[in-house]
């Protein structure tokens, strides 16, 4: 029994960590875009973990207009038939 519990108390400190760690992170976020909006992108130069959106577009698709990450922001353009963004080095 005691052995149990044992076990019970560290699958619960593992699910803490794990969910402490994903908030700490962009994940669920990009996820949740990636997986809700078919215009929703993360750069090829950036990943799910580090990439936030700053502005998202205000009408009814929920892409982002600009974002960051630890090296670059990057602005979305929409003109034309495909979007292409640009980065800028944030030093």
């Amino acid at each position: 029994m005691k052995r149990h519990r044992l076990l019970k108390s560290f699958f619960a400190l593992g699910l803490f960590a794990v969910i402490v760690y994903l908030s700490q992170t962009q994940l669920v976020p990009n996820l949740w875009g990636l997986l809700t909006e078919k215009n929703y992108f993360i750069p090829k130069e950036s990943n799910v973990f580090v990439f936030k959106a700053l502005a998202m577009n205000g009408g009814s698709g929920d892409w982002w207009l600009t974002g960051e990450d630890k090296h670059y922001r990057y602005v979305l353009n929409l003109e034309g038939d495909t979007p292409q963004y640009f980065k800028y080095p944030k030093k």
